[in-house]
């Protein structure tokens, strides 16, 4: 009888609710996101700055050894805390972590969240879905 009520308390604890929660929390599709826009453009991929942490992800998709980027990195804010490791990095190679960055190169590649859109409205762009993420290519560069 426990061995049962073991079985639907795990199914009702980690059931739907605590996948959608866990979804949010750990940013389900930005790694497949920033893959798609990595592999299909050479040009600059803006990452929403909504997104926490954003510069961990493209570590991770890109794997570049820490020698490679070290000294290219641009932060955020440096002369607040020159020091403090947990800054944010403005930029890391082709990827930028503020929108504003990229808002003047029409044929930047955008990673936002889903109801957010690029700032240059102008520019038609071919839209990839990723859970809570939408790749934003311009169209021309295709």
């Amino acid at each position: 009888m426990f061995f049962i009520g073991f079985i639907f308390f795990n199914l009702a604890y980690h059931g739907k609710a605590y996948e959608q929660k866990s979804k949010e929390a750990f940013n389900a599709g930005i790694i497949p996101a920033i893959q798609y826009a990595s592999e299909n453009s050479d040009s600059l991929i803006c990452i929403s700055d909504t997104i926490r942490f954003g510069y961990i992800y493209t570590l991770f998709v890109s794997k570049i050894h820490p020698s490679e980027y070290l000294n290219q990195l641009e932060w955020i804010l440096p002369e607040e805390h020159p020091l403090d490791p947990a800054r944010t990095p403005r930029a890391i190679n082709i990827f930028r972590f503020q929108i504003a960055d990229c808002a003047l190169d029409p044929n930047a590649v955008y990673i936002l969240k889903l109801k957010e859109l690029p700032p240059n409205t102008e520019v038609k762009y071919k839209i990839k879905r990723f859970i809570k993420y939408d790749v934003f290519i311009p169209k021309n560069e295709q």
